[in-house]
């Protein structure tokens, strides 16, 4: 087996999780459909244009179970609302004890809507955001009395990582917590590691990385998530350990990052699809870390760095690891060790 034009040293057995019930996150589209004279929420179809109606199936079983058991009750009360044609997305979020549903409307929120989905909320213990501009961060609590936080729970760790409804998180929380612990575990953390941790987010990586003693610096582009991740390192008592920096990795070239947070023993690289193509190309014209740990939901984006990584920094890939974080679809995460060649 290869990756790219790169053949591991070792390969690992594939990690699986569970079939059923995993997904915490969730995009619902919303259509009102004339011809039928009921309004449809569901995942887009293949082509785009249509919506499979999941709320009249009465469950779904990739969705976490709040979710799925509460998917038949969503079409009938978008329906029951004002602004039940201007409704286009629900996004849905699940944390370790709450159920956060993030509506956005194209107009604003009337007086009615806003009392009919405050008496769902009591009803059904969900927490409800509204969202009425362009912007995710635009969100707002349809209670602000509402002191509930939305966290997920990384147990190994003594972690409660918190986020909101529009924040990225992984949408498997059972195998992020797989995921995590074998990076620590590949990263062979000590107290005397200086390590890295690039797109960083709200902290996903970086605290557990602080939690084993080691000092840690987060880079990610969102200021509204580096300042979530410093305040889930105050909330986790790790302040001391974790650093977390805003800037732009695919802009800001390398050298500007290290003078800002120092040289590093260590990385941690968790990219978006597009993948680390200009970090993985600067890298040898600094002092290299000894060790990279590659986390990549996108195997093509891996290979193409891979290559940069072995054939231009001298690295060698020592290991790498498929994890089933979607199952029921072809996407996987690929967790790979890469060690400078000496």
């Amino acid at each position: 087996l290869r990756i790219g034009n790169v053949r591991p040293r070792r390969i690992s057995s594939p990690v699986y999780g569970l079939d059923w019930f995993y997904r915490n996150r969730a995009s619902l589209s919303v259509r009102f459909v004339a011809k039928k004279g009921r309004v449809v929420v569901g995942f887009r179809e293949k082509n785009g244009r249509y919506v499979t109606d999941m709320g009249s199936m009465g469950s779904c079983c990739v969705l976490a179970k709040p979710i799925s058991d509460l998917l038949p009750l969503l079409p009938d009360l978008v329906h029951s609302l004002d602004a039940y044609k201007n409704v286009p997305v629900i996004e849905v979020a699940v944390g370790h004890d709450l159920l956060a549903l993030l509506f956005r409307f194209m107009v604003p929120l009337s007086d009615h809507d806003h009392q009919i989905l405050l008496d769902f909320s009591k009803e059904h213990g969900v927490q409800f955001w509204i969202q009425e501009k362009k912007s995710p961060d635009s969100a707002y609590l349809l209670d602000p009395n509402d002191s509930r936080d939305l966290f997920y729970r990384i147990s190994d760790f003594n972690l409660d990582i918190r986020f909101l409804p529009y924040e990225f998180t992984q949408v498997n929380h059972v195998m992020n917590a797989v995921l995590v612990r074998l990076a620590m575990m590949y990263l062979d953390v000590c107290d005397t590691d200086r390590i890295l941790d690039l797109f960083c987010g709200i902290g996903n990586f970086t605290l557990p990385i602080a939690r084993l003693g080691a000092e840690v610096a987060g880079v990610e582009i969102s200021e509204c998530l580096v300042k979530k991740a410093i305040k889930n390192s105050e909330l986790n008592g790790l302040s001391d350990l974790a650093r977390f920096f805003a800037m732009d990795l695919y802009k800001t070239p390398l050298n500007e990052v290290f003078n800002l947070v120092g040289e590093c023993d260590k990385i941690l690289l968790d990219p978006p699809r597009s993948g680390a193509f200009s970090i993985c190309q600067q890298l040898n014209y600094y002092k290299q870390p000894k060790r990279i740990v590659y986390v990549s939901c996108h195997p093509a984006s891996l290979a193409r760095d891979a290559g940069v990584l072995v054939h231009q920094n001298n690295y060698v890939l020592s290991e790498m690891m498929l994890l089933n974080m979607f199952p029921h679809t072809s996407h996987v995460e690929v967790l790979s060790i890469f060690d400078l060649d000496s």
